[in-house]
Formats: structure tokens, sequence, C-alpha cells
């Protein structure tokens, strides 16, 4: 998880910065904003730009966040027996996890 943030970041600087690639995706066209198919009718427009930036930003942080503690789960749960890898059943973690 922290390696994709890494690469995240890394590919902003990357191209410039985050001030450039603001300034980049602003000059883009405003229907890469919208959201596709039925998604389109649950969640709101992008704006291009710094909001468009800060939820990419966002979105990889929550996955690390959440990565994080899927695995402290996992290393939780398997000594205990918990765990159950590759058994969906609702007394184990895998099928939660």
């Amino acid at each position: 998880a922290f390696v994709i943030q890494s690469f995240v970041y890394y590919l902003i600087e990357l191209l410039g910065g985050e001030a450039e690639l603001i300034a980049i995706l602003q000059g883009k066209d405003e229907h890469y904003g919208e959201h596709q198919s039925v998604m389109k009718y649950f969640f709101r427009k992008w704006d291009m730009g710094v909001e468009f930036m800060l939820q990419c930003k966002y979105g990889v942080l929550q996955y690390v966040v959440v990565k994080t503690l899927a695995t402290l789960a996992t290393a939780a749960l398997e000594p205990l027996g918990l765990y159950g890898e590759g058994v969906f059943d609702l007394r184990k973690g895998y099928t939660y996890i």
C-alpha cells in the first residue's frame, strides 16, 4: 500500500509537481470529471484541477489506511484460527476481509 502511495506522489512530481499538474488538469475538457453509466446518478461531477487532484490523493490515502487495517486484522485472526483463508464461512474473517 505504501508503495502505491509513493508511486502516485512520484508521478505527480514527474509531471512537474502538484501546481503544474493542477494547471494541466484545469485545461482539460469538463467531460473528464463526469462519472460514466449509472454512477453519474449517484456521484456528482468533479471539477478538473484542485478538486480532482485532492480526490485522487484522498483515494490513494484511503486505500493505504484500509489495506493496513485489513493486514493487521488478518495478522490478528490467523494465529487464533479465525481467519480461514479461502473459506467463505460467516464465522471466519476471510469472508469479511
